[in-house]
């Protein structure tokens, strides 16, 4: 039996290794690059996707209880922030009337919302009762002047963007909606 030995022509010279590595490295880093691009898209589609979720979600809350209302008022207690309060039927079988106020603080960005029964009027929040207040948005801005809330009569504007990070565009609401009509209230929310 005879042992037969490698020849040493067939190995990898240390050039080759380093070519070898050098082509790995390269090509490793292209697909980190695409990886780490692809994650960052992500997080921005989010992030809009967040935003502008939040944003439809406050503005059919407010739509809908306004459309629902047989008065509303909008005052603005603090220079910059708004109280909007409404007196707004219920969704049941028989009409059952609840208060409802949305508060924009101007300093906080943000868009707030409680309730209480009829009778119990709604007024400006200070900071610690505001922190009760449901949070709707984050991030909130008039898109231009400082009100949020415009009321015309029986009809209310409503205009505002949400922030969603310092790299994308906020998302935008605007839409105006009415109260009742022939609907009596006799301003017991406010």
């Amino acid at each position: 039996m005879t042992i037969q030995l490698p020849d040493r022509e067939s190995g990898f010279t240390l050039i080759e290794l380093m070519v070898v590595c050098l082509l790995l490295v390269a090509v490793l880093s292209v697909v980190g690059g695409i990886f780490y691009s692809t994650i960052t898209a992500q997080q921005k589609v989010d992030k809009v996707t967040t935003s502008a979720d939040t944003a439809q979600s406050a503005a059919s809350t407010i739509d809908d209880r306004i459309r629902n209302a047989s008065e509303f008022r909008v005052t603005s207690p603090v220079a910059g922030d708004q109280l909007l309060v409404a007196r707004a039927a219920g969704t049941g079988a028989t009409v059952d009337w609840t208060c409802y106020g949305w508060y924009y603080s101007s300093s906080a960005h943000t868009l707030r919302m409680t309730t209480t029964t009829p009778g119990t009027k709604i007024t400006a929040p200070t900071t610690s009762q505001l922190a009760s207040w449901t949070l709707l948005a984050s991030g909130v801005t008039p898109p231009s002047g400082s009100s949020v809330f415009t009321q015309d009569a029986l009809r209310l504007t409503v205009a505002f963007d949400v922030s969603a990070g310092s790299t994308a565009k906020p998302t935008g609401i605007r839409f105006t909606t009415a109260a009742l009509t022939g609907a009596s209230g006799a301003g017991t929310c406010y």
